[in-house]
């Protein structure tokens, strides 16, 4: 028995590859269209040709290509869009990306691509075939073409450690079928030539189908399981029932577990044969639902426990482990049954789990729905119990919530660098949660829409880190999440970014847990002075970040909270310096007296350059869903020699 994620996160992660979202499109009245135009740049101002780009609505938007002077024309009706700009083939500049785009006239946009390291090579299967039509990336970076032919890819990124992946395109026809290939811990720092072999397209075959009902319906959010997860990883049905899945060639013990807390009995099939394609129908009949609470003599909720009903033909179970409200279902036949209540197990299964002994109970009758609480750790079985045709169970306390903290670093402060988000996750005892997915978006400005940046696994300490690129200046709000959808606690944090222009470059970045306001930059007296306000008697922090280009030496650096000197704690990275110190939160009005190396122009910057800046807050949030966004089908481009 597998433990399984319901289907809110099905979109959001594969094999815990990183998805960018896609900013909804509100389309305007009018059917006129305005014309967005300009130049695409490298970081010296040239022209690029070649380079792609698309508004994420090709029936609606179509994309258009680049000139060999960089030169770009496309249109689109009045509405909000994100905008991609896929570099040229084979080339070291990094993609851009930008949403929240607005459209309401005419424009004029130059857009300019970062140089990165690119990571380039051939993607062959174990026979020594080339795989085209193959999707690289590292973490969150990728180029927007997919392999050639030949096998050849590129992928370019700022130097860092990553994930690297490869898997098959989801868009082109006839796409190769392969397991999704991860090298985790890959260093990049400098072009790399990196081969990548995956396991053999002929050693792998396809399964597909429907799950149905008994009456032929497609069943949504089934998961559909081998029993060898490590060799072929379980996938869930879609909303029409649909389901793909791919093995080696062998015999296989296959479960349908049935959607969260739904009707359907658990398919169960030993001994299917695969050696070649196979087109597979399965059907879930109804049955009778069990559910109740588990709970120990104190009444605490039993999480992670496995519930089965069996007699001597069958043994039924659901596929879901108790939730952290001790919470379980399974469906059955009409019958008499044993129920087994254990905790889960096996090196597969993650998640709080409460030790036990097993919990047995005969000769339980089943003929209608039935609840049934559960009592383990000494308490003697009850007997059968009358059925309930309308089950109205009460819900134990819940278990202890969890935490997850976040912090941003930045080796920069100009647009284009990237930015490590890091923090993470714990029990409020703290205690740490490995192996978990955590999902990072943003919102820009006032905007209160968050669109996805990525996720990442935390490692043994659960520590996450992941990477972003800012690509504007203006105020980002972060939130990073854990949104475990079995029924554990979810929890959030979200911190607010600053980025703060001086002659066209982007040289204050800010970031604070507090509600920060009146942010501003007076050049006459290079002060940066801002206020900042939070619960009472809990500590706020500001991380200001400081271009050397502005200020070479920091140490004569003065903060002051309230009028009063504050000592700070003063860090370099190669282009900044980074400044950061704590307060006990009431409002408070913050100045850092710089020493700069040039005279500031008040006429550029104007007497102060005021931003707001959003709360930052710490809580518990619902399931986000997430939009995954796939990657636009691309023509193979001809590689010169």
């Amino acid at each position: 028995m597998k433990s399984l994620l319901a289907i809110f996160l099905i979109a959001l992660v594969i094999g815990g590859f990183s998805l960018a979202g896609v900013m909804s499109f509100a389309l305007a009245q009018s059917e006129s269209s305005f014309k967005i135009s300009g130049y695409i740049l490298d970081p010296n101002g040239h022209g690029l040709s070649g380079a792609e780009i698309i508004f994420n609505l090709p029936s609606i938007v179509p994309s258009v290509y680049s000139d060999s002077s960089g030169h770009y024309e496309i249109s689109a009706p009045a509405g909000t869009y994100h905008i991609n700009v896929w570099p040229p083939f084979d080339s070291n500049f990094i993609y851009y990306d930008q949403t929240g785009f607005v459209v309401e006239s005419d424009l004029t946009k130059n857009i300019t691509l970062a140089l990165g390291c690119k990571v380039s090579g051939y993607i062959f299967d174990s026979s020594g075939k080339p795989v085209p039509k193959a999707i690289v990336s590292l973490n969150n970076y990728l180029c927007g073409w997919y392999s050639i032919s030949s096998g050849y890819y590129f992928v370019t990124a700022p130097a860092g450690t990553y994930t690297l992946s490869a898997r098959p395109g989801n868009g082109p026809k006839d796409a190769p079928n392969f397991p999704t290939y991860y090298e985790y811990n890959f260093v990049v720092n400098g072009n790399l030539a990196k081969n990548i072999t995956v396991e053999s397209t002929a050693s792998s075959f396809k399964i597909s189908g429907y799950v149905l009902d008994s009456d032929g319906h497609g069943i949504g959010g089934a998961n559909i399981i081998f029993n060898v997860p490590s060799i072929v990883p379980s996938v869930y049905s879609d909303s029409s029932g649909h389901y793909v899945i791919s093995a080696p060639a062998g015999t296989y013990h296959v479960n349908v577990w049935p959607p969260f807390d739904s009707v359907y009995i658990n398919y169960d099939e030993p001994g299917l044969v695969v050696g070649s394609d196979i087109a597979k129908n399965m059907t879930l009949n109804s049955g009778y639902k069990v559910s109740g609470y588990i709970s120990d003599s104190s009444g605490t909720p039993v999480t992670g426990a496995a519930v089965l009903l069996g007699n001597s033909v069958n043994t039924f179970g659901s596929g879901w482990f108790s939730n952290y409200m001790g919470y379980y279902f399974l469906n059955v036949p009409a019958g008499i049954y044993t129920i087994d209540a254990h905790p889960r197990t096996g090196n597969f299964y993650s998640g709080p789990t409460t030790n036990f002994p097993t919990y047995y109970e005969y000769n339980f009758t089943v003929n209608g729905n039935t609840v049934k609480n559960i009592t383990v750790g000494g308490s003697s079985p009850t007997t059968s119990p009358s059925p309930t045709p309308s089950p109205s169970p009460t819900s134990p306390a819940k278990a202890s919530p969890t935490q997850i903290t976040i912090s941003a670093d930045t080796s920069s402060p100009i647009v284009g660098s990237v930015v490590n988000v890091n923090g993470g996750l714990s029990y409020v005892n703290g205690t740490s949660l490995p192996g978990k997915l955590v999902t990072l978006s943003y919102a820009f400005g006032g905007n209160s829409t968050w669109v996805p940046i990525g996720s990442a696994i935390t490692n043994e300490d659960g520590e996450y880190n992941i990477q972003w690129v800012n690509v504007a200046t203006g105020i980002f709000k972060l939130k990073v999440e854990w949104t475990e959808n079995a029924g554990y606690p979810e929890t959030s944090n979200t911190t607010t970014l600053s980025f703060l222009p001086y002659n066209d470059q982007t040289v204050f970045f800010v970031e604070s847990n507090s509600t920060v306001s009146t942010l501003a930059f007076f050049s006459t007296s290079s002060e940066l002075s801002f206020a900042v306000s939070g619960p009472e008697n809990t500590t706020g922090y500001v991380k200001a970040t400081i271009a050397k280009s502005l200020v070479s030496n920091a140490a004569d650096t003065k903060v002051y909270v309230d009028g009063n000197l504050l000592g700070y704690i003063l860090t370099e990275t190669a282009n900044s310096w980074v400044l950061t110190f704590n307060y006990h939160h009431s409002t408070h009005q913050v100045r850092i007296a710089l020493e700069t190396d040039e005279t500031l122009d008040p006429a550029i910057l104007g007497p102060k350059y005021l931003v707001s800046v959003a709360v930052a807050a710490i809580g518990i949030v619902a399931v986000t869903s997430f939009t995954a966004w796939q990657i636009k089908k691309k023509q193979d481009p001809v590689r010169s020699a």
